[in-house]
């Protein structure tokens, strides 16, 4: 899979010498792709753990259900915004499903060691709703790892997001939820792709072919969780510029993570709080 993936790299980019100014490693000089995402359309209540995070009502990351109040989603997605602009939108598959729930936000906590300027390191944040979710086929928890727990290289995952299936030469947001099948792949094959990978990362990769070359994370797919089973072991935090699908796709180790994200559920910040501080 690495070496299909890495030829892959190697055609494109010869591709883009000829019909560009040369600067082929510059995604954003990069020809336009058919399609990005590459995954395949989720059936009813096959996810019923993922949910879309709302910017002003306008779809903007994805997010999964940890408990009845609280949403984990990447830190960039809410960091230094209003809570009053942020709702969850949950219990769908269908974008335009009319019995698809909505909540307000009550609370947000992103990490304490996130900074904007370095994001892949600690992009976590739990978002509080301000009424909790009524499980149902269409509404559940996902299951989070022990801490520290570590996922095999060559496990088969999955990734499901809300993001772009397409970005050039015009955005396309997907009318039912998406989601991809991937691998996870050493750190040392990720390095090859990435310059820079944090200790907290995990790299996954996903078969081409000729109909669709390009796959990974889009615009969108931000928070959206790779699972094995009902359990998350990644969240997304960062696609390429263009949305490409040239590289392995990076996510954040959810298993780090796990003793953060119970405490600050079990603590409920938020309980006799009227006011979020941001």
């Amino acid at each position: 899979m690495f070496k299909t993936m890495l030829l892959s790299i190697i055609l494109y980019l010869v591709a883009v010498c000829g019909f560009s100014d040369g600067s082929a490693t510059d995604e954003v000089g990069s020809p336009l792709q058919p399609k990005i995402i590459g995954g395949r359309n989720a059936s009813e209540n096959q996810f019923p753990f993922v949910v879309s995070i709302l910017y002003k009502r306008r779809r903007a990351c994805t997010g999964t259900i940890i408990t009845r109040k609280f949403i984990l989603t990447a830190g960039h997605c809410v960091k230094n915004k209003r809570r009053e602009d942020i709702t969850v939108k949950a219990g769908f598959d269908f974008w335009e499903d009319k019995n698809a729930i909505f909540r307000d936000v009550r609370g947000i906590r992103v990490h304490p060691q996130y900074r904007i300027h370095n994001r892949t390191s600690f992009d976590i944040a739990l978002v509080k709703m301000r009424h909790p979710l009524a499980y149902n086929r269409a509404i559940e928890p996902v299951t989070i790892p022990a801490f520290r727990q570590k996922l095999p290289v060559g496990t088969k995952a999955t990734f499901v997001g809300w993001g772009l299936t397409q970005f050039q030469p015009y955005i396309i947001s997907p009318p039912i939820l998406q989601a991809l099948d991937v691998t996870t792949i050493s750190r040392q094959d990720c390095k090859y792709f990435w310059l820079y990978l944090d200790i907290n990362t995990i790299c996954v990769s996903s078969e081409t072919s000729s109909a669709i070359p390009f796959k990974g994370a889009c615009r969108g797919d931000s928070g959206g969780p790779l699972f094995v089973g009902n359990m998350q072991w990644g969240m997304n935090t960062r696609s390429s510029l263009n949305c490409s699908g040239l590289y392995p796709i990076k996510f954040i180790e959810v298993s780090r993570f796990s003793k953060w994200i119970r405490t600050t559920i079990s603590r409920d910040y938020y309980k006799k709080r009227t006011t979020c501080r941001m």
